[in-house]
C-alpha cells in the first residue's frame, strides 16, 4: 500500500525566483507563488503583466490556466522517501544555481535541472573523477582493448563482479617504457610524446627543447624551444557498461587511457558506488 504523503523541498534561484519541489510516490511536481507550475508557454512577470516569449526568470500565474501541470517521473517510491522507524524523509538535497542534487542510498545521485520556468529535467549525475578505493595490491593486472570509446577490460585474474556495472575504474601504468622522459637540449618533432613530472605532453612544433621542464596541468607552455600541450596525468578512467565474466567487462572510456594500458597494468582502482 502506498501512502499519499509527499515531501517538500525549497528551490530558490534568487530572492525573486523560487519554487517548492514536491516529491511524492514516483513523481515530482513544482509550485510557484502558491500555484502549481503548468505546461504553458505563456508567462507572467513578477508584477503579473502578461507578455509573450520564453523568460527563464519569469513567474507563471495559475489563474484560469487549464493546461496540464508539469509532472516529472521519478525513481523514488514512497519507501525511498520515508523511514517509518525514524519518522524522517530519506532524501537529502543540496542546490547550486539551477540544479538540485538529490541523494538517496537506494539510487544513483540525481539532478533536477531548471532550464526555464516550465522546462525541468531529472537526470542522473555522471561522476568521472572518483572517489576511488585503495589501489590494487595484488599481482592481477588489467589491460584495455583501446584507449578511447567503448572498450573491453580484461584481467588475468578474478576482478569483476556483476555489481560493477556502473562502477568507475581508474587505470595507470607507472612503468611506461614506451614514452620517453622529457630531456633538455633534445630534438623533438611535431607529435612527439614525452613524460615530464609524471604527466604526458605532446609537441606542437619541431625544435630543440630548452631548459624549462614542463610541469603544467592545462593548456600549452614552452620549455624554451618546444611548445608542449598537456595531455593527461596518466590516469585513465572508464565506466563499466556490461559484465561478461569475472575477468572481462565492457566499458566506456570517460578520460583517455594511456597507450601503455593496452599491454596491461597492475595499477588500478575501483570506484565507490553511490547506489
Amino acid at each position: 500500500m502506498v501512502s499519499s504523503r509527499s515531501f517538500l523541498v525549497e528551490f530558490k534561484y534568487s530572492h525573486k525566483v523560487a519554487y517548492i519541489v514536491e516529491f511524492s510516490h514516483k513523481k515530482i511536481r513544482l509550485f510557484n507563488r502558491n500555484s502549481i507550475v503548468r505546461e504553458s508557454d505563456v508567462h507572467y512577470s513578477l508584477d503579473f503583466e502578461l507578455y509573450e516569449g520564453e523568460n527563464k526568470d519569469a513567474e507563471l500565474k495559475d489563474d484560469n490556466i487549464t493546461t496540464p501541470e508539469i509532472v516529472i517521473e521519478s525513481p523514488y517510491g514512497f519507501e525511498d522517501l520515508w523511514d517509518e522507524v525514524e519518522k524522517c524523509c530519506l532524501l537529502q538535497t543540496i542546490q547550486h544555481s539551477d540544479v538540485l542534487y538529490i541523494f538517496n542510498e537506494n539510487h544513483p545521485i540525481m539532478m533536477l535541472k531548471r532550464y526555464s520556468n516550465i522546462s525541468w529535467k531529472l537526470e542522473e549525475l555522471e561522476i568521472v573523477g572518483g572517489p576511488f578505493m585503495a589501489m590494487n595490491t595484488s599481482d592481477i593486472s588489467i589491460k584495455a582493448s583501446a584507449t578511447e570509446g567503448e572498450i573491453e577490460l580484461e584481467a588475468d585474474g578474478s576482478v569483476f563482479v556483476e555489481s560493477d556495472v556502473g562502477r568507475l575504474f581508474r587505470l595507470r601504468n607507472f612503468e611506461d617504457s614506451e614514452t620517453k622522459q622529457w630531456v633538455a637540449s633534445n630534438e623533438y618533432s611535431v607529435g612527439d610524446y614525452c613524460l615530464s613530472d609524471n604527466k604526458y605532453y605532446v609537441a606542437l612544433n619541431g625544435a630543440t627543447s630548452g631548459n624549462i621542464k614542463p610541469v603544467h596541468s592545462v593548456g600549452v607552455k614552452s620549455d624554451g624551444g618546444v611548445r608542449w600541450r598537456y595531455v593527461s596525468d596518466g590516469n585513465g578512467v572508464v565506466k563499466v557498461l556490461e559484465y561478461i565474466s569475472s575477468t572481462k567487462v565492457k566499458a566506456k572510456v570517460m578520460s583517455k587511457l594511456s597507450n601503455s594500458i593496452l599491454d596491461g597494468t597492475l595499477y588500478w582502482e575501483k570506484g565507490i558506488l553511490f547506489n
